[in-house]
């Protein structure tokens, strides 16, 4: 009765079947004839010219090599309510999150996915309402402050149109001062110092 297993079989068989190989394999000589050149199995003739050239056969070929590295799938980018988790269930999130990445067993996760629903899932869905809840009021203030910085602006511009048309009234003016009686050089003068005050930097 055979006793070997089948895998020592398999592996006997193989190990047969290389030495055969080798076995097969002969060396190939260059032989010449007059003008002409052959290959033979055998040496070449005496006062001939002999060169081996090798063996017949494929050339020896190198076991593939696996990569020393194992690829692992990256890490998923981390919710965007997790400071909001209590600390558990922080960890346990980034443990989820992570344990592909660390090649942690596909059936692990899932108990601890579980274990998460179970323990976190009102905590999350605060986390989740909370979080919301200040995205509002920093969406709220980024426009309050677009409108106010708006609102800014075209106030300068009113203020910047308003001074060139004082200065424009002003330059009139000035062109007539010559000629003007007491009341008028009077008005001439409390216009200048309007537009000192509103209109002159610093």
């Amino acid at each position: 009765m055979n006793s070997w297993s089948p895998l020592a079989r398999a592996i006997l068989a193989a190990a047969l079947g290389l030495a055969g190989l080798e076995a097969a394999a002969q060396a190939v000589y260059r032989c010449g004839s007059g003008q002409s050149t052959y290959l033979s199995d055998r040496p070449c003739g005496e006062g001939a010219p002999r060169g081996r050239l090798g063996v017949i056969g494929g050339a020896p070929q190198q076991a593939p090599t696996l990569s020393s590295s194992t690829y692992m799938p990256r890490a998923a980018r981390a919710s965007d309510f997790l400071p909001y988790l209590g600390a558990e269930c922080q960890q346990m999130s980034e443990a989820i999150r992570t344990g592909p990445a660390r090649g942690v067993r596909a059936d692990t996760l899932a108990d601890l996915h579980r274990d998460y629903q179970r323990r976190c899932s009102e905590d999350e869905r605060q986390a989740r309402e909370e979080w919301s809840r200040d995205q509002r009021l920093q969406r709220d203030a980024r426009q309050s402050a677009q409108l106010a910085q708006k609102a800014a602006q075209d106030r300068s511009a009113l203020e910047r149109d308003q001074c060139y048309e004082m200065l424009r009234i002003l330059h009139g003016k000035r062109q007539r001062a010559a000629g003007m009686n007491e009341g008028e050089k009077a008005d001439l003068q409390r216009a200048e110092q309007t537009y000192k005050a509103r209109c002159s930097a610093g």
